[in-house]
């Protein structure tokens, strides 16, 4: 496929934890919790350098991963032993040096998730939306200090999830109840003016799978479809019929949601 495209391809998955995440006989290394209980900087070097060869090998040049939501509420069942550990700390020293591995051929593209920051809700973004409570000075002395530091390693991609974060929306003075729960991967607020203005990332912001209750529920598809791009995401995951989506998203650009200076953003940047 990557012969017969003029375009180079990107082609990803959730080789989070090995070559298993891209194919069923792939290699599953450990749990990211397991990794970082060893504690061991140079065997996260290793599982990110194993993650980036066989990924490489089966094809793929971008990983869904590393996953740096902090596992706060132990319940939480998606996040869990997904989850490097329930400190800033532990999440750091493991996921940053998995990171620099998978990417240090240039290979291969990592992915940070899920923005804005999972692990304080007990519930599933598969099924409903999820609620990130913590103040802002909390969130910047913990989620936001590792996204931080992430892209000051050189992150090159970001996935914006169906997670909200009513405390940004309160600072910014916003206290209408539905807009200031406004997932991650509808929001103006959280990836433009959060990730992209605050924390100063330039690279790719990819939705979570758009599937996903915690964003459709938000609203009716042929709507949320051009809002995504608009709200600073760059990259629409998934779709249910490629024709009725694309239709869709072409709607919002007709109708003024979407303008042509934020399309040729998103493109530059996934050509990038």
């Amino acid at each position: 496929m990557q012969k017969r495209s003029k375009v180079p391809l990107l082609v990803s998955g959730d080789l989070e934890n090995g070559g298993q995440g891209g194919a069923a006989d792939g290699t599953n290394l450990a749990s990211n919790m397991q990794l970082a209980a060893a504690n061991e900087p140079d065997l996260a070097t290793a599982f990110g350098a194993a993650i980036e060869v066989e990924g490489n090998e089966m094809g793929f040049n971008w990983v869904y991963g590393p996953v740096i939501d902090i596992n706060y509420n132990y319940q939480n069942p998606i996040v869990n032993i997904r989850s490097f550990g329930d400190t800033p700390d532990i999440v750091e020293q493991t996921a940053l040096p998995v990171m620099n591995a998978i990417q240090k051929n240039n290979r291969m593209a990592a992915c940070v998730k899920h923005w804005p920051g999972d692990g304080m809700d007990d519930r599933d973004q598969h099924k409903m939306l999820t609620n990130n409570t913590l103040t802002m000075k909390e969130w910047r002395e913990t989620y936001g200090r590792v996204y931080k530091s992430a892209i000051e390693k050189g992150i090159k991609t970001v996935m914006s999830a169906h997670i909200t974060l009513p405390s940004y929306y309160e600072e910014l003075g916003i206290t209408d109840v539905r807009t200031k729960h406004t997932p991650g991967s509808l929001s103006y607020e959280l990836n433009t003016k959060l990730l992209r203005e605050e924390l100063g990332f330039n690279g790719l912001i990819v939705s979570d799978a758009t599937s996903m209750i915690g964003m459709t529920s938000f609203g009716r598809r042929k709507d949320i479809i051009p809002q995504c791009i608009a709200s600073g995401v760059d990259m629409f995951l998934f779709t249910n019929d490629m024709h009725e989506d694309f239709q869709a998203m072409l709607q919002g650009v007709h109708d003024g949601v979407l303008t042509e200076e934020r399309l040729n953003e998103a493109v530059t940047r996934i050509l990038a």
